[in-house]
């Protein structure tokens, strides 16, 4: 699709928005796993986009346990489940079975990686100057993670596993470092102090490609589409989303510590990225310097 035709087709989606009466929907979102916890910046983040949007709809939580997101895209996109919208990152194969809203959830932050490590002279991952040097590191990421095939196409040495089971294996040894989105990880080594108190978050480097997380729908799902986008856009004209980003507990984490202009980095292509990522306005993307 080109830019011209993305933009009129948001056009026309938007008029017809304002056309028609708003109604009371339920969006059922669906959430992998059981720690809905892990998710409360994307669930306060659609709260934010219905109380924008025209109408007054809620939201309710399903929970699925043992459910690869990978298998939750299908679900959802078979009609053939109890949610009607999931959070997930974007992959051309993805938005071809689902629709995206077209604004990045962490505003481009997630392509980001940074490394969980152990904090102990064992666990230190040693001084990483080439991309040769970055394939000898065994780095874990998630089972059926976009990010998983992102790294693994570039030649990285990744290590696929459960998200919880890799924080174990990063302070037991078995693997270098964990890779995680730039607002992830501080939070999550803060959770799990108590039982993980070895592991740390790697100053030195960082993962990067074009990447986010995303809302996404049934692609006949026209009106929670409509609905989603217009309370998103609603929120960055009036100020309200970069407020909701800026006080999320991640990116003050993040802006305390992470220090992205200050690393190595390390770019790698993203093959898997759909055109929808060209045609996203640019004022919807971070400066990864993380300082503003």
């Amino acid at each position: 699709m080109t830019k011209i035709a993305y933009l009129v087709r948001n056009m026309l989606a938007a008029l017809a928005l304002l056309a028609s009466p708003a109604g009371a929907l339920d969006f059922s979102l669906g959430i992998s796993g059981t720690s809905v916890d892990r998710f409360d910046y994307e669930i306060g983040l659609l709260e934010l986009a219905l109380e924008k949007a025209d109408g007054n709809h809620s939201i309710s939580i399903v929970t699925l346990e043992d459910t690869p997101r990978s298998r939750m895209v299908t679900l959802l996109a078979n009609g053939n489940t109890t949610f009607d919208i999931m959070v997930t990152g974007i992959t051309r194969e993805r938005h071809a079975l689902l629709r995206a809203v077209p604004v990045p959830l962490t505003r481009g932050l997630l392509g980001y990686r940074i490394l969980i490590v152990c904090d102990d002279p064992n666990g230190h991952i040693g001084h990483i100057e080439t991309l040769d040097d970055l394939k000898k590191l065994a780095i874990g990421s998630g089972t059926d993670w976009p990010d998983t095939m992102i790294m693994r196409d570039a030649g990285l040495n990744i290590t696929a596993a459960d998200y919880e089971n890799l924080f174990k294996m990063v302070s037991l040894g078995r693997i270098k470092g964990f890779a995680r989105g730039a607002l992830e990880p501080y939070i999550e080594i803060a959770n799990r102090a108590e039982k993980y108190p070895n592991l740390k978050v790697d100053e030195t480097i960082a993962i990067v490609y074009p990447f986010d997380a995303f809302f996404f729908v049934n692609r006949q799902d026209e009106e929670r589409y409509r609905v989603v986008l217009q309370g998103l856009e609603r929120a960055y004209e009036d100020g309200s989303f970069l407020k909701y980003f800026k006080n999320s507990e991640g990116y003050k984490y993040a802006t305390k510590h992470a220090r992205l202009s200050a690393r190595r980095q390390f770019a790698l292509k993203n093959r898997t990225v759909p055109d929808l990522m060209d045609m996203i306005p640019s004022s919807y993307w971070h400066d990864s310097s993380l300082t503003n």
